[in-house]
């Protein structure tokens, strides 16, 4: 079989060149729908992923502002607690003290006051002895208590023999005190 070439060189090559044009179109197509196609991906995430953070955001913010009233909740329980530590600090069991001075009563000392004065750490005991000795006596045994300290007897109360008007000044140790 032979082959006859009827067309003319120039109509060759101008078909060649739409057939290679025709392959570059396609091309160009299939490239333009990819990008079409990678756009809408594209777009379709960021709208996903705008909604989305918005409605983070929006979280954050509500989380923040319970986080700032937990804070604050937090520092006024705080402050609460540190003054009810400084109260129960500063407070001690009268009743206690009260009971020791009961154990070391004598018939021969009559108490007519006993003042406690808590933010100085003083106590204030006056009453009547019958004498000079007993009173000296009930002295030591004040100073005998571990938490009291400083027991001032004024000379003025060793004046007299009998019949003694005593005031006593004793300085409260509230660590020992707490200790014991």
């Amino acid at each position: 079989m032979y082959n006859i070439n009827l067309i003319p060189k120039s109509l060759k090559e101008k078909l060649e060149m739409q057939k290679i044009l025709t392959k570059v179109n396609k091309f160009l197509v299939i490239v333009f729908v990819f990008c079409v196609f990678y756009y809408g991906v594209l777009y379709a995430s960021f709208y996903y992923l705008d909604k989305h953070y918005q409605e983070i955001s929006v979280t954050y913010n509500d989380l923040s502002k319970d986080a700032k009233n937990y804070t604050n909740t937090i520092a006024d329980i705080n402050e609460k607690i540190t003054y009810i530590k400084g109260i129960q600090k500063d407070n001690f069991n009268l009743s206690r003290v009260l009971q020791d001075f009961a154990t070391i009563d004598n018939p021969s000392i009559k108490l007519d006051q006993i003042s406690i004065d808590t933010e100085r750490k003083l106590i204030n005991i006056s009453g009547e002895a019958k004498t000079r000795e007993m009173l000296l006596i009930y002295q030591d045994n004040l100073e005998s208590i571990p938490y009291l300290s400083d027991v001032n007897l004024p000379i003025s109360s060793l004046v007299e023999k009998n019949d003694i008007k005593f005031n006593l000044n004793i300085t409260f140790k509230l660590d020992e005190f707490a200790k014991n």
